[in-house]
This record gives C-alpha cells, structure tokens and sequence, in this order.
C-alpha cells in the first residue's frame, strides 16, 4: 500500500529452490572440507568407470597382475606380504580386478586364493595348487605320493607332526577328492586320487630331503 503518497512496486515471490539454497549455501561455506571429501571421490569414480580395457592403465595393478600370475594361489595376506602396498590400497585393486574379470579367486579353508582369470589351470590344478601352499598339507601330499598306501601313523612319523593334526589334514584332502581312503585291518591308508597324482606327476618343483625326487610345482 501507499503512505504518504510514496509510489508503490510489487515484487515477486523468492523461488523455493533459490530460498533452500540461501539457507544451505552459508552452513557449507562454515563446515570443515573433510566430510566434503566422499562428494569429490564420488564425483571422480562417476567420471571414469573402471573396466577390464582400462583396469591396467593402472602400474599398480599391472604390478599385481603380473605377481599373481607368477605365483598363482596365494591367499590375500601372503600377497600383502609380498608386494609393497598397504593393504587397504591391495585390497582395492584385487576386488577390482576381480570385478572386471582380470583375477578369479579359489576358496579353502578360510581363505581367499588368487588366480589370474585367463589362466590355463584346470579346477583341478587350482585346487592342487592352493593346498600345496600350506606347507604341512604340502609334506603330507608329498609323503603319500612318494609312500603310496601309507597309513595315518607313518605319515604322522615321517612329516614331523602329530598323529592328531594328521588325521585332520587328511580328513580335508579327503572331503577335497584329493586323497583316497581304504581300510586295512585296523589301519586306514591313503594314496592319492588318480587324477591328481597325474597333474603332479607334471609339476615342477624339487621335494627336499629325497633322493632322486620327483617334482612339484615351485611356491612362487
């Protein structure tokens, strides 16, 4: 309204967007930049989507790959132990590989092994693999495809270790399919399943302690 004669405009309503921007826009100008971080990260991941023809563009990951193809079947913590990064930034490029096919993984025991995805290795041949890089699973398997038929007892006396984690061991290679049980009596022998004593009839590695052994495929 006029008073006193002044001269009247009427002004238009503020938006309700320019309005919540007014109100919001001087608590962000105020706020620490930390909390802000996640919004640039995510803007960035947005940007460049990560996929198998872009992955190794990262010498991170090309340094990864080409450790986990020369030792293939270790599990996470001895890769960590192995290639100088820390384990948050392994972690994240293994999943992604992983992700766009370049890494597959074999699971037992607990734990993760690795594989490069375009390898040659049968499930067979992974599964050897991932058991022999446990050495007490190692020199069991050794023992029993050096002394086919051998019982739980010599086994245990041969390895160095006790009847008891023996028999657990043996308990596992046999759920795998790895190792054949056949009772004798009152003993139990065990000899290798045919198509694994075959795959590491191929592999190489030199069994200590052994004249004239065989070999095994190497631990990297």
């Amino acid at each position: 309204m006029s008073v006193s004669g002044e001269k009247v405009q009427e002004v238009d309503p503020i938006p309700l967007w320019l309005f919540l921007l007014l109100c919001v826009f001087p608590q962000l100008t105020a706020a620490p930049i930390e909390p802000l971080l996640p919004l640039k990260t995510v803007g960035y991941l947005g940007y460049k989507r990560i996929c198998k023809e872009n992955a190794l563009e990262s010498p991170q990951r090309r340094k990864i790959l080409r450790f986990v193809k020369r030792n293939p079947g270790l599990h996470f913590r001895e890769i960590s132990r192995r290639v100088p990064l820390t384990r948050g930034t392994l972690d994240y490029h293994m999943k992604t590989m992983e992700s766009v096919g370049l890494l597959k993984t074999v699971s037992g025991r607990g734990r993760v092994h690795y594989f490069v995805a375009d390898s040659s290795y049968s499930a067979e041949e992974e599964t050897l693999i991932t058991v022999l890089r446990n050495e007490s699973l190692r020199r069991i398997i050794t023992e029993i495809y050096l002394n086919q038929g051998a019982c739980n007892e010599e086994i245990a006396e041969d390895v160095g270790l006790s009847g008891a984690t023996v028999y657990e061991h043996l308990r596992y290679l046999k759920d795998l399919g790895v190792v054949i049980a056949e009772r004798d009596g009152r003993c139990v022998r065990y000899t290798l399943a045919e198509n694994y004593s075959r795959i590491l009839t191929g592999m190489r590695i030199i069994i200590p302690n052994r004249p004239g052994a065989r070999q095994i495929p190497p631990e990297g």
